[in-house]
């Protein structure tokens, strides 16, 4: 009976020192500790094609991203600025690792648009630290004229009057393609225009050592030397270029012109009648009434005059040179009556006359030298 007491005690004490189990619940549980989390990778194509709706090229060289648009309208200086407030925006968010973003694309009239920032300031304003107008007087912009915009502005610039400014823009573009025969002509030709025979000879010259058999070139070298007074060195490139185009009676009539200057009155008669053969104008006798004045043909004169005029009836510089005929033929009470009526119908030409019929009239003389 003790035994069975005992036992039932040791049992018991057993019992009561061995610890229950623990129940493991899920709030009970120890979670792991949480990794940092990871910003969201930034593709660089799908940012660029979110934010620029233009075909582009991109080409990123270390830190420097180059991004080149092919806008189809013209974008303007404020339209770069904002694009690159833009992007900033995002590659600063993105965290993208360039330090430098350029970009390129086509402006107003031509002129190509170039812009650069850095991404230090873009840091410095989206942290506050520098104001937006800071952000936009730290980017870099250009203007790089284009060929197409030379040629454009310079065209409007001749158009309108603005000869020096054209002169300025033409150069440029000679600058550029030095070799362009195209910009040289234009640039000759706005030269020659201001009368800087000179400087447009050089021009002319070098059109020529790229192309020997330029008309073009030809013919206004001929032209400059004329109007310097250099005849001897005009007839050269006139024939040249008649041996180009030998039936052009512009040349020809321009060639007689020198020759008559030069003092040749039987080359610029010869060419008169070469251009004549071609075409029958009241130009070309105006002109031989000129030459025939020049050298004291005044009958002769007077009837190439009056054949210009059958032609060209409404030609009011016939009727400056009859006038001028009949005061070189002292039969000034002619060149008087024909004065009054040509006052109204060319006032501009008829003030060379002014002061000549200012004069007190004097009495006409009926011989014809």
């Amino acid at each position: 009976m003790r035994f069975l007491l005992l036992l039932s005690f040791i049992i018991l004490t057993a019992c009561s020192s061995s610890k229950p189990e623990e129940s493991l619940s899920p709030a009970s549980q120890t979670e792991p500790p949480a990794s940092p989390s990871k910003p969201k990778t930034v593709s660089l194509e799908e940012v660029l094609r979110q934010n620029i709706a233009e075909p582009f090229l991109q080409q990123q060289d270390g830190n420097l991203l180059t991004i080149r648009i092919a806008n189809t309208e013209p974008e303007t200086q404020e339209g770069i600025k904002s694009l690159c407030l833009k992007l900033a925006e995002v590659f600063y968010k993105g965290g993208l690792s360039v330090k430098v973003v350029a970009l390129e694309m086509k402006g107003d009239e031509g002129a190509q648009l170039k812009a650069h920032f850095y991404m230090n300031d873009a840091a410095d304003f989206f942290n506050n630290k520098i104001s937006e107008p800071e952000f936009l007087r730290r980017l870099s912009l250009d203007v790089a004229e284009t060929v197409d915009s030379l040629k454009k502005k310079g065209l409007e610039a001749r158009g309108s009057g603005n000869l020096a400014e054209a002169e300025a823009i033409f150069k440029k573009w000679v600058e550029a393609e030095p070799n362009s025969i195209v910009a040289l002509s234009f640039l000759g030709n706005v030269l020659r225009d201001q009368k800087k025979y000179t400087e447009a000879l050089d021009v002319y010259k070098k059109i020529l050592e790229i192309d020997a058999k330029s008309l073009f070139a030809l013919h206004n070298t001929a032209f400059c030397y004329e109007k310097m007074g250099a005849f001897d060195e005009a007839v050269t490139p006139y024939r040249q270029a008649l041996e180009m185009d030998s039936k052009n009676p512009i040349l020809m009539q321009q060639l007689a012109q020198v020759y008559s200057k030069n003092g040749d009155f039987n080359g610029a008669m010869a060419w008169l009648g070469r251009a004549r053969e071609i075409k029958d104008t009241a130009d070309l006798w105006l002109i031989q009434g000129n030459v025939l004045r020049d050298f004291k043909k005044y009958t002769e004169a007077r009837e190439a005059y009056l054949k210009a005029q059958k032609l060209n009836p409404a030609d009011a510089r016939i009727v400056f040179n009859l006038i001028l005929l009949d005061l070189d033929t002292k039969q000034y009470a002619a060149a008087r009556k024909k004065y009054e009526s040509f006052a109204t119908v060319d006032p501009v030409l008829a003030q060379e006359l002014t002061r000549i019929f200012e004069l007190p009239a004097k009495e006409e003389v009926e011989s014809d030298e």
